[in-house]
């Protein structure tokens, strides 16, 4: 009896790029990557959660937004009166604050839907 009849399990090696190897080791996450690879090929659904990637027209909204938006420097201007001792909260004062926390709320739901929907 030779020694490959003592064990039936046979081995596949793949060369891969530098990109290909971290490109697998990313999508593996906590799985080791031969168990993750095996899984792959032989069509096997892994018991871990994916992870969803990111739509590109969401990333595009989420960043359109960001560029209309007004909120970061309202804030700013706020911050630099703070510093200096002249911020007062009159009306105006508080309808530019409703008006950046409502910008950032936008902004951080098109941010989840960007980064947490899955594609179609």
């Amino acid at each position: 009896m030779t020694d490959k009849n003592k064990n039936p399990e046979r081995r596949l090696s793949v060369r891969l790029t530098p990109d290909e190897y971290d490109t697998l080791k990313d999508q593996a996450g906590d799985e080791r990557l031969s168990t993750f690879v095996r899984n792959r090929l032989l069509k096997r659904t892994a018991a871990r959660r994916s992870i969803p990637k990111p739509q590109a027209k969401n990333v595009a909204k989420t960043l359109a937004l960001l560029g209309r938006s007004q909120a970061v420097d309202i804030l700013r201007s706020f911050a630099r009166a703070a510093e200096v001792g002249s911020f007062v909260l009159d009306p105006e004062t508080h309808t530019q604050l409703r008006l950046a926390l409502h910008e950032l709320i936008e902004l951080k739901r098109a941010l989840m839907a960007a980064l947490f929907t899955k594609e179609s």
